[in-house]
């Protein structure tokens, strides 16, 4: 992505897939994400299969925590522009 351009959520947002990983952890009714680069992997990546999985566990405890805290719902990734 382009430092010039500005931030767009759903380039980071994918439709759902369907390959053996994502079959396999029962994902595939979840969206994809791609995710940063980190020390790990040079490239920015797209989330699959167990750690699809665990980022939309973890999105789901944040975003619940965060309704509690707040009283306020917080739009789905990609900002609901499906």
């Amino acid at each position: 992505m382009s430092r010039n351009r500005p931030f767009i959520a759903s380039d980071n947002v994918g439709r759902p897939c369907h390959c053996l990983e994502c079959q396999a952890a029962e994902v595939t009714d979840k969206p994809i994400v791609r995710v940063p680069p980190d020390d790990f992997h040079p490239k920015a990546r797209w989330l699959h299969g167990e750690e699809l999985k665990a980022y939309w566990l973890a999105r789901d405890r944040a975003m619940t925590a965060l309704r509690a805290a707040t009283g306020k719902s917080m739009p789905p990734p990609g900002g609901g522009l499906e």
